[in-house]
């Protein structure tokens, strides 16, 4: 039985391959995905209103819900889509925006 190649950490930062997020948002989600998948209960509205901005607070949605949909957060570079953005933008009654 063979082991599995394992790269070091020092190999792994020398690898010329581009580091891919483990976790892809949808471009377009449907209505019914933005209501399972997307939707803030009273709680989670309560503590997003807690961040200071309402950029800070949309990110923050948008970690909340990744976190509970995929088990881990969105890396820092990847914008979240806008569609889901404007979704959790109304339900937290902030203005919608135009880009990611």
């Amino acid at each position: 039985m063979s082991t599995p190649d394992i790269m070091t950490l020092d190999e792994i930062s020398r690898s010329p391959r581009r580091y891919t997020p483990s976790v892809i948002l949808p471009e377009g989600p449907s209505q019914e995905e933005l209501a399972q998948y997307w939707t803030l209960s009273a709680r989670d509205q309560a503590e997003v209103m807690r961040c200071r901005t309402d950029a800070t607070r949309r990110r923050f949605a948008v970690q909340l819900c990744t976190l509970r949909v995929y088990g881990r957060f969105l890396p820092e570079a990847v914008p979240a889509p806008v569609a889901i953005i404007n979704y959790l933008a109304r339900q937290l009654g902030l203005p919608l925006v135009l880009f990611g």
